[in-house]
């Protein structure tokens, strides 16, 4: 089989903007022209099954973007600072093109096993900035412009998949390895963010990354009891040269293990239940180790970067569905649900909370893990026609 298309896609982009409110009162706010960018891509894939044993996946795509509209064009310093500018009213600023080549194979030495090894080239035009201070998630997106190259990865998967019995289990193990390039992670804390200077392109620093890894799959398709667990044991590395001296770390969504069960049973025609577990390891971010008064002035010095953990992330959620109409083309009913049943607070943050004694001779620092929400119950109706 042959497939061959195009895509387009336009981007009106407005980078995040802090705003300050100082401590007479004044109200500060920064002016950030949007990106406009146009993305656009063709490509064509070819699946041949040579005989019944041997398939080939073979597909080229080639992508690029422009940058185009209003735009400031700065230019840095090595410590971020502006030294020069320039207006564009409009026209084309930048143009970024990539071929994208990926190749999949498959040997099916019998019906119900499955052996798959795939090759594929990617490049992503909108990019996630990562932050690693403890004070606030205030991850953000930029896509690709004069001073931003586009985000590539190189990635390889080898996997092994097996019926068992009739098609009732199924199982799985793949592993994987992808090499990245032009990744970015913000090079500053929120103070600096929400400075007279703030520049969203200024503090960006750009390196490399990989993250490798393996993953198991049970899955059980038939019967009253239907349900799969799945575990990944992975890595996920960066390298900055004006981070750790060039050294790897760990990157923020690093997380060694990462393991769910879902499971949904159906007692009869009217009523089935269910319940997902998920558990993970928590994120990585730059803790703090010691503090110091210069003046009036509270200084602190941080540690590895990346070099601290979140707590592990973990929540059971329920269900109950009671089916009010299960005609194809009918179906309805109402859903009930209980997300992290059990009230586990899984923290999004740490707080770093500084109190003077009352003598003001000694100041206690002390860590909070500050969590969004935690059960949450619903009921929901739903139907499909």
């Amino acid at each position: 089989t042959l497939q061959a298309g195009m895509d387009y896609v336009f981007h009106h982009i407005s980078p995040q903007v802090p705003d300050a409110v100082e401590m007479f009162g004044d109200k500060r706010h920064t002016e950030q022209l949007p990106y406009k960018t146009h993305e656009m891509a063709v490509y064509v894939a070819c699946r041949t099954p040579w005989n019944q044993h041997i398939m080939t996946d073979i597909g080229l795509r080639y992508s690029c973007l422009l940058h185009t509209g209003e735009f400031i064009d700065r230019r840095y310093d090595d410590l971020g600072a502006t030294v020069a500018e320039t207006y564009y009213p409009g026209g084309v600023h930048k143009y970024y093109g990539s071929v994208e080549p990926r190749v999949g194979f498959a040997w099916i030495p019998q019906a119900d096993q499955r052996v798959r090894l795939s090759y594929v080239a990617t490049a992503q035009y909108v990019n996630q900035v990562m932050t690693s201070g403890i004070g606030f998630p205030t991850d953000y997106w930029v896509p690709a412009s004069c001073n931003i190259k586009p985000q590539r990865a190189h990635s390889v998967t080898a996997g092994y998949f097996r019926s068992i019995g009739r098609g009732e289990y199924e199982v799985s193990v793949e592993g994987y390895y992808r090499l990245m390039t032009d990744l970015l992670e913000y090079d500053g804390e929120l103070f600096d963010m929400i400075n007279r200077q703030y520049d969203v392109e200024s503090g960006l620093m750009a390196g490399d990354g990989d993250a490798y890894g393996v993953e198991f799959m049970l899955q059980k398709n038939t019967g009253r009891l239907t349900g799969w667990a799945a575990y990944t044991l992975g890595w996920n590395n960066r390298r900055f040269p004006h981070i750790e001296q060039g050294r790897r770390f760990p990157a923020k969504y690093d997380r060694r293990h990462d393991f769910t069960i879902a499971a949904n049973y159906r007692i009869n025609d009217r009523w089935d239940v269910g319940a997902t577990f998920v558990y993970a390891t928590g994120c990585a971010f730059t803790l703090p180790e010691r503090f110091y008064i210069v003046g009036e002035n509270l200084i602190n010095q941080y540690g590895r970067h990346n070099g601290a953990r979140m707590p592990a992330y973990h929540r059971l959620d329920l269900s109950a569905n009671w089916w009010l109409c299960r005609e194809p083309g009918k179906e309805s009913g109402l859903n009930f649900s209980i997300y992290n049943a059990y009230a586990r607070n899984n923290p999004i943050f740490v707080a770093i909370k500084m109190e003077p004694n009352e003598e003001k001779t000694k100041i206690s620092i002390r860590s909070r893990n500050i969590s969004l929400y935690n059960i949450i119950p619903s009921i929901s109706y739903f139907f499909k026609f």
